[in-house]
């Protein structure tokens, strides 16, 4: 099995191990608009469909995996390219005509996921020079941070039972510090830019989760995914993936690349299966038609059936 295992994991083409990483991934957003936009900034539903087209088409892609990058689902992800698809070949009318419910589902689920993409591109665009500004200034960042110490001293100086919180209620001030501490733990570099980044994720973090309850959890997946994939963290500390992506994309896009590789070699087995499955069931319709005396070759006109 370890064997048979080996060699289906041989099978995947390479560029699917760089698609499905998130730096790398980061990298060919912004490549393919600097390349569709001229001033390197999406404005427009058409150069996010564009660029989403291109996501798609490149070799090794999958809709699911880009799908779960920019925290979409595929399904919506593949209505939207079907509706830029009718829209590129000027069949709109004529697919609305055919089925107004299906258009109208078409059409909102690609307006959400260009608005969705334009916001995606834009963080990145801008975090890339957010950090370029947090390097160039480590050493003022590094007086005006608080150490790891402080942080320390902080998060037990306000520690709180957990029976005493409210899970409801707004995060405390104790929880986001002890946070902080596990993002800090999980980030390599110079102390002060690793406490700024810690401080961003966390403030990004409270700001998509201002619940107790949520943010807990969130902060723990959050984690896990450090600690689980460390290329993960070593991106989000070089500065390639932003913080807004890290909380909104699925658990797909943050796992560890063995667990990616697994998930890929399932779902191209599983899909190779259900067109096997397709090919016996036509197989057989065609032997059940032949021996129902269907499909048959008419007799000749000058020749008697009966004899």
């Amino acid at each position: 099995p370890q064997t048979s295992y080996i060699q289906r994991s041989a099978n995947i083409d390479l560029a699917i191990e760089n698609n499905m990483d998130l730096a790398f991934f980061v990298d060919d957003v912004l490549g393919v608009v600097d390349s569709i936009c001229s001033d390197g900034v999406v404005e427009t539903h058409e150069q996010a469909a564009d660029v989403l087209e291109a996501l798609c088409c490149k070799p090794g892609a999958s809709t699911a995996a880009v799908a779960a990058i920019f925290g979409l689902d595929s399904e919506q992800v593949a209505r939207s390219r079907e509706c830029y698809r009718s829209r590129t070949r000027g069949e709109t009318e004529v697919v609305g005509r055919k089925d107004e419910r299906w258009a109208s589902l078409c059409d909102a689920d690609a307006v959400y996921t260009w608005n969705v993409m334009t916001e995606r591109i834009n963080q990145a665009m801008h975090w890339r020079e957010e950090y370029k500004d947090l390097v160039s200034a480590e050493s003022d960042a590094e007086e005006e941070l608080a150490s790891p110490s402080e942080f320390l001293d902080d998060a037990a100086s306000n520690s709180e039972p957990d029976a005493a919180l409210d899970l409801g209620g707004k995060v405390s001030r104790a929880t986001r510090d002890k946070v902080k501490l596990l993002i800090l733990d999980r980030i390599d570099g110079p102390k002060a830019l690793a406490l700024h980044l810690a401080q961003r994720l966390d403030d990004e973090l409270y700001d998509r989760c201002p619940n107790e309850k949520e943010y807990r959890m969130s902060a723990r997946a959050l984690t896990a995914n450090f600690k689980r994939n460390p290329d993960l963290a070593s991106a989000f500390a070089e500065g390639k993936v932003p913080p807004q992506w890290l909380i909104l994309a699925h658990a797909e896009a943050l796992a560890p690349r063995t667990r990616r590789f697994e998930r890929e070699i399932h779902r191209k087995e599983a899909f190779r299966e259900a067109q096997q499955d397709i090919d016996v069931a036509q197989t057989m319709s065609r032997m059940w038609q032949v021996a129902r005396g269907g499909g048959l070759q008419n007799p000749a006109q000058s020749e008697d059936p009966t004899e």
